[in-house]
């Protein structure tokens, strides 16, 4: 993985413009900011590369015969795609010796060496909800729970994989509450719109599309999820989905036992 210092742990960003080559990814902290970043770079020097080497062959197609302009021209394309195939080799070199070195994690809390420390900010707060899915988030943020959509089996075995909606999907289930489903688009099918966001309460999901979270205290301006294959569950900023015109499903309406 590449290694990101744990103080940035409870570095929170919504950027304000999206990153070109991350509109699938949701961009709420340091470390999915820094990926987004990484991915920008990979497809930028391929970009770099194809315009290097069509200048090289138009310098080259007009050199009208000059031998000066077409070894230069020469060298332009000849160091582009040189280049191309450098960065190629680096990343392929990574992902031969370990996948993770391309990817962004947390680093390990110093003191425990277990995950990353958990925000101040992200227990419950009384006053309605159902905090018993927070808990169950919690649980299996702190069990070290995995993303990957195609291992997912609700946090259990070593490893335990989830995804967004099988994090939803599983903690419902755990809180004794009926489960608004195990698909994105199947929990966003029950949401609706949110009105006044302090009507928000611990354990209601935030549903915007392709994506889940679980609001973790009253205005849901912290919430719980899970994105970004091979990373962890987390905190994130509960207000930058909501600004994205996110939907609801409330708890109240699935959790008698809350």
């Amino acid at each position: 993985m590449l290694p990101v210092a744990s103080q940035a742990a409870t570095f929170s960003y919504s950027p304000l413009e999206k990153i070109p080559g991350s509109d699938t990814v949701v961009i709420t902290d340091f470390y999915t900011y820094v990926q987004a970043i990484y991915k920008f770079g990979i497809w930028a020097v391929g970009i770099a590369a194809l315009l290097m080497i069509t200048i090289g062959a138009y310098m080259y197609i007009t050199s009208a015969g000059n031998n000066t302009s077409m070894e230069k021209a020469k060298s332009v394309i000849s160091d582009a795609i040189i280049g191309l195939i450098l960065a190629l080799l680096a990343y392929l070199l990574l992902y031969v010796i370990n996948p993770d070195l391309l990817t962004v994690q947390r680093l390990p809390n110093v003191a425990t060496g277990g995950p990353a420390a958990i925000p101040p900010t992200g227990p419950a707060t009384p006053g309605g909800g159902c905090s018993k899915i927070v808990s169950a988030a919690q649980n299996m943020m702190n069990a070290g729970c995995i993303y990957d959509q195609s291992r997912r089996n609700g946090c259990t075995g070593s490893p335990g994989y989830t995804d967004c909606s099988n994090l939803v999907d599983t903690t419902y289930k755990q809180s004794g509450c009926t489960s608004p489903g195990n698909l994105s688009s199947t929990i966003a099918g029950k949401a609706e719109a949110i009105g006044d966001s302090s009507t928000l309460k611990p354990g209601d999901v935030l549903s915007v599309p392709g994506h889940v979270v679980i609001c973790a205290n009253d205005g849901c301006t912290q919430v719980i999820g899970a994105a970004g294959v091979g990373k962890n569950i987390k905190y994130s900023n509960g207000s930058y989905y909501i600004n994205q015109g996110a939907t609801v499903v409330r708890a109240s309406k699935l959790c008698s036992a809350c």
